[in-house]
């Protein structure tokens, strides 16, 4: 299941290929030009498509608490939470296997299509039979007809996994890019509808099953017919070998996304704080998921292409950690500054216990590049055990901070704490990654530390200039101070980090030219 489907608890050019010629446009493209003019491009193409799906996706926020209660995402988000503990031993993540196994890739194909249909659909099963069980467990007998629903969608969701995999091999991210606006869109859309017709919770659940229908069309018909042999179990258990640390690491990812929640359940038994949460991490979150996590699509194949170029890769990872924070450090500021005004205004006081919540997970979230970026290069480089023990972390400390924030008060205090502990695990992402590479920490650090100087500066300056306008949550007190805080940061930009700002210009200026005058100067630029 996708982080978006969670979070919502809350058109790709076709390529229609022969079964002997997979992507021959792509592996043909790679000899013409370098990767990182590939990467650029598809970042700009990610970015672009991130930017329209997360605003449809926010509308769907807003749209969706004017309907629905806290209780209803508290409901929503215990059963995609125990849906996900059970999606580990679905086949999602023999696609990472794929592609990083490029040499591989129409040999095992074929086995890997129904390896991974198997898994999911007995991962759904699973769900379906466990369902009055969890029931049970929480005492909400609600749950069961959300996880039958969920179950049956899990098969569906395994269908797009070679398909995706060709994609990412190809790095046709202006394809995969095209693909998921296309999901969020159907999902967004049709979750609001439900919700106006009074589908209530149901709202949240049927547009999971709906999208994955959708997105496994949309993958099988924009990357083409790839060949699928008769299944051949005696060839699975080479692939299970590494996905064992694959499904170690998923479930490590799911503890620490959806633990929080099966915290606040188990401990404090109120579905409502649940709920509370819940929004106001997928309102906290846009702004990562648009900038840092939808990118890891970008990074995965393109650091898997560097991992015997060990400078090259290190560069990519350098320039990628200062990019990505200087955009997302100051965009979850603001949303530290302004929720307190924007949610009021919206919504009046119906959403005002979850203000505290958007806060401090912006605030931790702050730093989130460096974990994402951490995990595409681990993947990349194949190192699935420190991965796992990294996740390992997460998963151990964030809901061991909820179990803490629930012992001291509510949704607030569990923000308190989550947020702190998600800054400091985020952190010590970038020291492993660092590690990984053979690389001391103080030679990454500068890339790290200017783009959050930046966005704290600016953040800071936009905090005092809202105070000199007094209280109020007019949109006068928001849009002025927002200006004042964005001219302050491009001027701090130009000033301390006029690489990252010509390097977007000048991809953007590649994308004005032909293709081919892009190619050359992008491989001109990158050769030195």
């Amino acid at each position: 299941m996708s982080r978006d489907a969670g979070t919502i608890a809350m058109s790709g050019t076709s390529g229609h290929l022969t079964g002997d010629e997979v992507l021959p446009r792509s592996e043909a493209s790679v000899a013409g030009e370098t990767v990182g003019g590939q990467a650029a491009r598809g970042a700009v193409w990610t970015l672009v498509f991130s930017i329209l799906g997360k605003c449809a996706t926010l509308g769907c926020q807003i749209g969706l608490a004017w309907f629905l209660t806290p209780e209803h995402f508290g409901l929503a988000s215990l059963a995609l939470s125990v849906t996900a503990l059970t999606s580990i031993t679905s086949g999602t993540n023999l696609r990472n296997i794929l592609i990083q196994r490029r040499a591989c890739f129409e040999a095992e194909a074929g086995q890997v299509f129904w390896l991974s249909l198997s898994l999911s659909a007995g991962a759904g099963l699973l769900l379906a039979a466990s369902a009055s069980a969890v029931a049970r467990v929480f005492n909400e007998p609600r749950i069961v007809p959300l996880l039958y629903l969920l179950a049956i969608a899990a098969p569906f969701q395994s269908l797009p996994t070679i398909y995706s995999a060709a994609l990412g091999r190809g790095l046709r991210f202006r394809d995969t890019g095209g693909i998921h606006l296309i999901g969020a869109i159907v999902q967004s859309l049709m979750a609001v509808f439900l919700a106006w017709r009074g589908f209530e919770v149901y709202s949240l659940i049927l547009p999971v099953l709906a999208v994955a229908v959708v997105m496994a069309v949309a993958y099988r018909i924009t990357a083409g017919k790839i060949p699928i042999e008769a299944p051949r179990p005696f060839r699975w258990g080479a692939m299970l070998s590494p996905m064992t640390w694959l499904m170690a690491n998923s479930l490590l990812v799911i503890l620490q996304t959806y633990g929080v929640n099966l915290v606040i359940v188990s401990v404090e038994k109120n579905i409502t704080t649940a709920g509370y949460y819940a929004w106001g991490y997928a309102v906290a979150s846009q702004a990562v998921f648009l900038l840092a996590t939808n990118l890891q699509g970008v990074l995965f194949p393109v650091l898997s292409r560097l991992q015997h170029e060990p400078d090259r890769q290190y560069d990519a990872f350098r320039q990628s950690c200062r990019t990505l924070l200087a955009l997302v450090v100051p965009l979850c500021l603001a949303q530290v500054i302004f929720a307190p005004k924007i949610i009021p205004l919206i919504f009046q006081d119906r959403w005002s216990d979850a203000v505290p919540v958007v806060q401090w997970l912006s605030a931790g979230l702050c730093l989130q590049p460096l974990a994402t970026l951490t995990t595409s290069l681990l993947l990349a480089r194949g190192d699935y055990r420190t991965l796992a023990a990294l996740n390992g972390a997460f998963a151990c400390c964030i809901p061991i901070a909820a179990w803490i924030g629930t012992l001291l008060g509510h949704q607030h205090e569990i923000a308190i704490c989550v947020g702190t502990c998600l800054l400091m695990l985020n952190l010590v992402s970038g020291v492993v990654a660092a590690h990984v590479i053979g690389r001391p920490f103080h030679e990454l650090a500068p890339s790290i530390a200017l783009p959050v100087f930046v966005g704290v500066a600016a953040a800071g300056g936009t905090w005092w200039f809202g105070r000199l306008l007094g209280p109020g949550s007019s949109l006068r007190d928001i849009i002025l101070p927002a200006l004042a805080g964005t001219m302050l940061y491009f001027a701090l930009m130009r000033a301390l980090l006029p690489q990252v700002i010509s390097g977007v210009i000048v991809r953007f200026r590649h994308r004005a030219i032909s293709p081919q005058s892009a190619g050359l100067n992008a491989k001109a630029s990158l050769s030195a």
